[in-house]
């Protein structure tokens, strides 16, 4: 096995399984979680299975969080419809 295991994968993907219908949740995740092609089933999962409430993109230069040097996704979804349409934000401080 080679590479670096994503934890905020794995720990997305566990909430949504353990999430009752109708229950909330939030993550604040890097943004590459949109675009990325080894993430394409969790994507399918997270649309599929709750509505996305907010997807606000925080680009790198914000700097929001000291040390981090990276854009970042802030994602809030309600497990139960599926996402008919996504519509994010992007945050430009």
């Amino acid at each position: 096995c080679s590479g670096k295991i994503n934890t905020y994968r794995l720990m997305l993907e566990r909430s949504l399984t353990l999430l009752r219908a109708g229950g909330a949740l939030g993550f604040i995740v890097p943004a590459t979680l949109l675009a990325d092609a080894s993430a394409s089933r969790l994507r399918t999962m997270i649309l599929d299975e709750s509505e996305v409430l907010q997807a606000v993109i925080v680009p790198e230069k914000a700097r929001a969080f000291k040390g981090v040097t990276q854009a970042y996704l802030v994602l809030v979804a309600r497990k139960g419809n599926s996402t008919q349409t996504l519509c994010t934000v992007v945050w430009d401080g």
